[in-house]
């Protein structure tokens, strides 16, 4: 009985990582001539879109509470360490 071999043989420029190089020099070039995205902070603030996830806010209702999500980011942000969380149910009415 023949065993077969499964994989091809690399050729010599395979070996040697030739294509895999080529590949990311031709990435490297192709985004260091690309226009550049500066923004003048002082003069221009940036302002988010509604969907932007980066900056986290507390939501209010429409009668003026605060909805906590118990996420535990201000937890997480306190230098303290003075803020825990324990998410909980609530006995108010949505």
């Amino acid at each position: 009985m023949a065993v077969k071999k499964r994989e091809k043989d690399l050729t010599f420029w395979e070996k040697m990582y030739i294509p895999e190089i080529v590949k990311g020099l031709s990435l490297t070039m192709k985004n260091m001539f690309k226009p550049k995205f500066t923004m003048e902070y002082p003069e221009v603030k940036f302002i988010p879109p509604a969907s932007y996830r980066g900056r986290p806010v507390l939501v209010q209702e429409e009668n003026g509470e605060e909805r906590c999500v118990a996420c535990g980011l201000c937890s997480r942000v306190c230098p303290a360490l003075a803020i825990e969380v324990q998410a909980a149910e609530t006995d108010r009415e949505k």
